[in-house]
């Protein structure tokens, strides 16, 4: 008997192996039992991982081991009478405890014993600490218990006084599955409470205002509001189900944002933990006088291979067995292939089929040969090894970034492949591979284990949180918003002559097209405010800007996002707005500044005007006189720049507000190119190409068709004149 640790931490796990054998002064019989027992009183305590494991030779269960939290017992069957040279181990894992009442590091050891063997193992209390952490993320698996993992989240365990809402997201990584109903939360403090089972997420929810915990699948979210996470300590207990009970590890991801008062803020900060599974197996071989047992394994390991057939010949021809002169064999779930009560003769043994995982080739496989003779004592024993061929890890990166309407999205991103936890190769994955990557030529087993492979974000993004689940990995942002608001301001003598109008209406423009509008009223005193708007459009920053309806008898002025109306009689205001349609400037041919001319009744009116990205390409005619000689003056804008590569289309005027829309469709090579002006980010050249594919108005097909279309009216006004003039 041995142990993997003859010293261990409070709370920690050491393997306990016992070797069994056959000597020449025992033999393994039937009802034959091997007994561990450790201390479960007193200081240290030891506890075991409660485990059943069965000893199975050739698919034949010949004995068990049962691991209990006090002790373990190996109970052999009659079946295992008829084996000769039996052998095997068992491996299980302990808990020992030190549980003295002390501040200090306090040191006791404890003696786990097994027929004359022993073996002592320390275990040690370490020195309390003086302060403790605000949050921390922590689990277990319980020795009476070991089909589920134990986790806890602790918030303010001081008690201490926050400046903000304590928020968590919990990730439970895979081989897991959360249960939903298992949540125990704990308060203690100036609120305190203890919530349990199925209703406890609701529960706590009504108990405190503002808070919640809500689970989506292995995602688990928890808000304390700040009027409670003050002076209270929260622990939020659960449990998952192993759903992969030979995974190695387990582990939970978590973030958490909080402001404990008097010092820094944390924001997203991480708090991941591992939780090693229980370790536990066992091995027992034997052999029967007058058989033949083949033993397939990976070489060098002592991993069985299944499902590999063999096929067993006299050299003689004679029968073997059943009236057959050639068998076939199987290996089963353990790699062994059997069979009794051979004839004496000489025999031929060789390797015809193996699965596709392992390495074979039928041409090559050797022909091992075996005598069977009338004196023979004991059976025959052939081990037979092959390679292990290798595997492949892909996977892929999903972006939930509403298609990077930000332009945080970087151009590549590096994914490390782990074996076993580290680090062995990294590949970098861009928009080009479809954001795929593959790892190829890898062994499956190394060190007679089986390899469990990992894959990792090397550097999660800016403004990106990253999720792994299997080989897929989710970089999710949520795109940043703002929002624009004002305020009416009427200069008109508290409405002296009465003509304020009861309500106005403020259109919101984004990029110079409207997006939203709204009716002011004193109701709201004259304010408005348009929320949760995309501060982002295809990586750049959206310019927004706001125009009213024109207001009889008053004139508009704009300061940002305030309007002013002067009660003016007689007189008005005209708003013009630049709308670029050409992408985002795609092709960098875009001016900084074009110019606009008003006119009124067709005649100039004022200076020209320029309107540039200063101004947010637009402006604002003021104190404009309604009539002349008793008549409506007939108002009406145009650009004077000739911009070269765009068509400029210039809208009626409405309620004081007119748009001109200079349109451009970029050019779009065959091959990817270097576009003559950078973009902001990532992947989103060719998704910006396709966004601009608009039409094209101008150019000289549309001067021709133009051109005809005045010949058209200037004949049908003349037939129109001709037939009023003879009728």
């Amino acid at each position: 008997m041995s142990v993997s640790s003859n010293e261990i931490q409070d709370g920690g796990r050491v393997s306990v192996t016992v070797n069994f054998a056959e000597n020449s002064s025992h033999n393994i019989q039937g009802g034959d039992t091997i007994n561990v027992t450790w201390p479960n009183t007193g200081q240290p305590t030891f506890n075991g991982y409660v485990k059943t494991l069965p000893l199975m030779v050739k698919g034949v269960t010949v004995g068990e081991a049962v691991v209990r939290q006090d002790g373990a017992t190996l109970t052999f069957n009659d079946s295992v009478n008829n084996l000769d040279e039996v052998a095997g181990y068992v491996t299980f894992e302990i808990e020992g405890r030190n549980t003295t009442d002390t501040t200090q590091e306090d040191r006791k050891s404890g003696t786990i014993t097994s027929g004359g063997r022993s073996a002592t193992v320390t275990v040690v209390k370490p020195e309390a600490g003086t302060s403790s952490a605000f949050y921390y993320k922590t689990g277990n698996m319980d020795s009476s218990d070991t089909d589920h993992v134990n986790w806890w989240l602790n918030a303010n365990l001081e008690k201490a006084y926050v400046d903000s809402d304590i928020r968590i997201e919990d990730y439970i990584q895979g081989g897991q599955e959360l249960v939903t109903d298992s949540f125990n939360i704990d308060v203690e403090g100036i609120h305190p409470n203890s919530l349990y089972g199925a209703g406890a997420l609701v529960e706590f929810a009504n108990k405190y205002p503002g808070s919640s915990i809500s689970v989506d699948g292995n995602h688990i979210s928890v808000v304390i509001a700040r009027g409670y996470a003050s002076n209270n300590h929260f622990t939020i207990n659960y449990k998952t189900k192993i759903t992969n009970p030979n995974q190695k590890q387990f582990v939970n991801n978590s973030k958490a944002w909080y402001k404990e008062n008097g010092k820094d803020a944390v924001d997203g900060e991480d708090f991941n933990h591992v939780v090693d599974n229980v370790n536990a197996s066992s091995g027992i071989t034997g052999t029967l006088k007058g058989e033949l047992k083949i033993v397939k394994k990976i070489e060098g390991t002592e991993i069985p291979i299944p499902d590999v057939i063999f096929e067993l010949k006299n050299t003689e021809g004679t029968e073997i067995k059943d009236g057959q002169t050639v068998l076939q064999l199987k290996t089963n779930s353990e790699g062994i292939a059997n069979v009794k009560g051979l004839p004496v003769g000489n025999y031929t043994v060789k390797e015809i089929s193996a699965p596709d995982w392992i390495d074979f080739d039928l041409l090559n496989s050797p022909e091992k040969q075996f005598s069977v003779s009338a004196s023979d004592t004991e059976g025959t024993l052939l081990s037979v090894e092959n390679k292990a061929k290798n595997i492949e890890v892909s996977g892929t990166k999903v972006w939930d970034d509403n298609d990077d309407q930000d332009g945080l999205r970087p151009t590549s991103i590096k994914v490390n492949l782990l074996a076993n936890g580290t680090v062995i190769n990294s590949q970098t994955v861009t928009a080009d591979d479809d954001w795929s990557y593959s790892f190829t030529d890898l062994p499956k087993y190394a060190n007679g284990s089986e390899i469990a492979y990992t894959v990792e974000e090397a550097n999660t993004p800016d403004g990106y949180t990253s999720v792994v689940d299997g080989t897929t990995i989710t970089n999710t942002h949520i795109p940043e918003t703002t929002e624009v608001s004002g305020t009416k301001t009427w200069n008109d003598s508290d409405d002296q002559d009465g003509k304020r109008p009861e309500t106005i209406k403020v259109h919101l423009l984004a990029n110079g097209t409207e997006v939203a509008s709204q009716e002011v009223t004193a109701d709201s005193n004259w304010s408005y405010s348009f929320t949760e708007l995309p501060k982002y459009a295809n990586g750049s920053e959206i310019v927004y800007t706001v125009t009213e309806d024109a207001v009889a008898d008053y004139t508009t002025t704009y300061d940002g996002y305030n309007i002013t109306n002067s009660y003016t009689p007689g007189k008005t205001s005209i708003t013009v707005t630049k709308v670029w349609d050409d992408n985002n400037d795609q092709d960098g041919i875009r001016p900084n500044a074009i110019q606009v001319q008003l006119y009124a009744n067709g005649k100039v009116s004022g200076d020209v005007i320029t309107l540039s990205a200063a101004n947010n390409w637009t402006y604002t005619w003021t104190g404009l006189a309604e009539k002349a000689n008793k008549k409506d003056i007939a108002y009406t804008v145009k650009e004077l720049s000739d911009v070269e590569g765009y068509t400029a289309t210039v809208g009626d005027i409405d309620n004081g507000n007119v748009t001109i829309t200079n349109s451009h469709t970029p050019t779009t090579p065959e091959e990817p190119t270097t576009p003559s002006k950078p973009n902001k980010k990532s992947d989103k050249q060719s998704k910006d190409k396709k966004s601009g594919l608009l039409p094209s108005t101008g150019d000289s097909d549309g001067f021709g068709l133009s051109i005809l279309g005045v010949t058209i009216i200037v004949t049908l006004i003349a037939g129109f004149v001709y037939y009023r003039k003879h009728n």
